[in-house]
């Protein structure tokens, strides 16, 4: 007597996906056990499945299950987000197991990934500019947890490293400088040099009437050498100011100046 298997139960057969996976990587392997309700395994029935979220590409079972009901597929995955499995046997039945699988970020893209600056502009030996950098892969998923390094061109800069990304694949730092250039900041991310770049220029800034400094030699005698008279400009953050020319009056009478010549130096003087 030949006693062959009932039909499909949608609660005694059994879906299994491997996970997780990497977004552009190794495929995930669905493999379906087709049972009846006694969780007699039945052979010769087609199976096929569909995955939610988006940037799946699946290979469906080819042909029938085998003598122990078993039959697999695979799918690819670029989005980085939880699959569901879900299994229709027959064209009716949908098993009621439905394994999810995890599809994690690759690894992070110099493309990809962003570096930005606010302001733009700064002031030397005042307030940073924030750098936001936002870590991304290959297929523009975000990347969390990643660790990034910040660098800067030019000198006397004042780097605030950043923590690591956060859920958004976002984390800042700061950059602030007491010499006034244009700085290049650069970010590496898990040891990738992201190819954007954020430019912040540092800039001197007004004069501070009440930081800036005039100093003169005393005391001189009437007819004989001169007084040197010492400018200082400074911001109002106290750095120096080049390149600025300066003049200087004196009160009284019987004086002959000798206005400065040329512009303040990296010192202001």
């Amino acid at each position: 007597v030949v006693v062959n298997p009932g039909p499909v139960s949608a609660g005694s057969s059994l879906v299994t996906a491997s996970g997780p996976i990497t977004a552009g990587g190794a495929a995930s392997t669905t493999t379906i056990t087709v049972r009846d309700a006694n969780s007699n395994p039945i052979p010769g029935v087609a199976a096929t499945f569909t995955v939610s979220g988006a940037g799946t590409t699946i290979t469906q079972p080819a042909g029938v299950t085998n003598a122990a009901g078993i039959i697999s597929g695979s799918f690819l995955a670029t989005t980085a987000e939880t699959k569901t499995v879900t299994v229709t046997v027959a064209g009716a039945t949908i098993l009621t197991t439905q394994p999810t699988v995890v599809v994690n970020p690759a690894a992070p893209s110099a493309a990809q990934s962003s570096v930005t600056a606010s302001p733009s502009s700064i002031e030397a030996g005042g307030p940073a500019s924030t750098i936001t950098v936002t870590a991304r892969d290959a297929f523009s998923n975000v990347i969390s947890g990643a660790a990034v390094v910040l660098s800067s061109t030019g000198g006397s800069n004042n780097i605030g490293q950043p923590a690591v990304t956060n859920g958004s694949g976002v984390t800042t730092g700061t950059i602030a400088s007491t010499v006034a250039q244009s700085k290049t900041v650069s970010a590496t991310i898990i040891g990738v040099i992201v190819t954007q770049t954020a430019v912040v220029t540092v800039v001197s800034g007004a004069v501070s009437a009440s930081l800036s400094t005039a100093t003169a030699g005393t005391p001189i005698t009437a007819g004989g050498a001169g007084s040197t008279i010492t400018i200082t400009a400074r911001n109002q953050f106290g750095i120096p100011i080049a390149g600025l020319a300066a003049s200087f009056a004196v009160s009284g009478t019987g004086n002959t100046p000798t206005q400065p010549v040329g512009v303040t130096d990296a010192s202001g003087v």
